[in-house]
């Protein structure tokens, strides 16, 4: 597996470890779920042997996002702040049937392979 798959599943087990739950890697999962999604590289490397990339993590719940799904994503979202770290996080939707969700961004750094 390529350092970024690894710091995917590095990300969910330290989730899974924390409470939170379902989580995922794959996004055809049907919700409710937590999906630590595919990284992204927005910022130039601080170093030769590292790669800067923001790793997206989903909270996606039923619709239509009432009191009892609600509540179950403001769980899921304080056990991953208090597992990861304080990150950025928005309302969106997910999905073709536009599931309510929160996303989180993490920054984080990938080893380079080739270093």
């Amino acid at each position: 597996m390529s350092g970024h798959g690894d710091d995917r599943q590095a990300i969910a087990d330290q989730l899974v470890a924390a409470g939170v739950g379902p989580v995922s890697l794959d996004r055809g999962q049907a919700p409710p779920m937590v999906l630590v999604g595919m990284p992204t590289g927005d910022t130039a490397p601080p170093a030769l042997g590292v790669w800067r990339v923001t790793c997206p993590i989903t909270i996606v719940w039923l619709p239509p996002g009432d009191s009892a799904n609600t509540e179950w994503a403001f769980g899921q979202l304080e056990l991953i702040l208090t597992a990861l770290g304080w990150a950025p996080y928005r309302p969106v939707t997910f999905g073709d049937d536009d599931n309510p969700a929160y996303q989180l961004t993490y920054p984080r750094t990938i080893p380079n392979p080739l270093c």
